[in-house]
Protein backbone atom coordinates (compact mmCIF):
# COMPACT_ATOMS: atom_id res chain seq x y z
CA UNK A 1 0.00 0.00 0.00
CA UNK A 2 1.44 3.40 -0.66
CA UNK A 3 1.04 6.70 1.82
CA UNK A 4 0.55 9.66 0.16
CA UNK A 5 1.06 13.02 1.76
CA UNK A 6 -0.63 16.16 0.56
CA UNK A 7 -1.16 20.08 0.70
CA UNK A 8 -4.71 21.95 0.44
CA UNK A 9 -5.22 25.43 0.79
CA UNK A 10 -8.92 26.05 -0.14
CA UNK A 11 -9.32 24.02 -2.97
CA UNK A 12 -6.00 23.08 -4.75
CA UNK A 13 -4.50 19.68 -3.57
CA UNK A 14 -0.96 19.22 -3.95
CA UNK A 15 0.86 15.19 -3.90
CA UNK A 16 3.55 16.61 -1.89
CA UNK A 17 5.31 12.76 -1.60
CA UNK A 18 4.53 9.52 -1.15
CA UNK A 19 5.70 6.76 0.74
CA UNK A 20 5.50 2.48 0.84
CA UNK A 21 5.91 3.22 4.84
CA UNK A 22 3.03 4.34 6.81
CA UNK A 23 5.22 5.39 9.42
CA UNK A 24 7.86 7.25 7.16
CA UNK A 25 4.51 9.21 5.72
CA UNK A 26 3.59 10.07 8.89
CA UNK A 27 6.63 11.53 10.22
CA UNK A 28 6.91 13.04 6.38
CA UNK A 29 3.80 14.19 6.65
CA UNK A 30 4.57 15.86 10.58
CA UNK A 31 7.79 17.63 9.11
CA UNK A 32 5.49 18.98 6.25
CA UNK A 33 2.85 20.59 8.48
CA UNK A 34 5.22 22.25 10.94
CA UNK A 35 6.88 24.07 7.55
CA UNK A 36 3.65 24.80 6.24
CA UNK A 37 2.03 28.24 5.84
CA UNK A 38 -0.87 29.60 7.69
CA UNK A 39 -4.23 28.13 5.97
CA UNK A 40 -2.88 25.14 4.47
CA UNK A 41 -4.15 21.11 5.81
CA UNK A 42 -1.21 18.61 5.52
CA UNK A 43 -3.07 15.08 5.18
CA UNK A 44 -2.03 11.51 4.96
CA UNK A 45 -3.90 9.32 2.30
CA UNK A 46 -4.29 6.05 0.96
CA UNK A 47 -5.67 5.82 -2.60
CA UNK A 48 -5.04 6.49 -6.54
CA UNK A 49 -2.90 9.27 -8.23
CA UNK A 50 -2.72 9.47 -11.56
CA UNK A 51 0.56 10.62 -13.75
CA UNK A 52 -0.40 14.35 -13.21
CA UNK A 53 -0.53 13.70 -9.30
CA UNK A 54 -4.18 14.40 -9.61
CA UNK A 55 -6.27 11.57 -6.87
CA UNK A 56 -8.70 9.68 -8.45
CA UNK A 57 -11.89 8.46 -6.94
CA UNK A 58 -12.01 7.65 -3.10
CA UNK A 59 -9.38 7.41 -0.86
CA UNK A 60 -8.75 7.23 3.01
CA UNK A 61 -7.51 9.81 5.21
CA UNK A 62 -5.32 8.28 7.31
CA UNK A 63 -4.63 11.29 9.04
CA UNK A 64 -4.64 14.89 9.11
CA UNK A 65 -2.67 17.83 10.36
CA UNK A 66 -4.14 21.71 10.35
Amino acid sequence: MEYIITVTKENDRRVISRHANLDDALSAGKSIYEKSNRGEVVSCITGKVNDDGKIEGQYKLIESWF
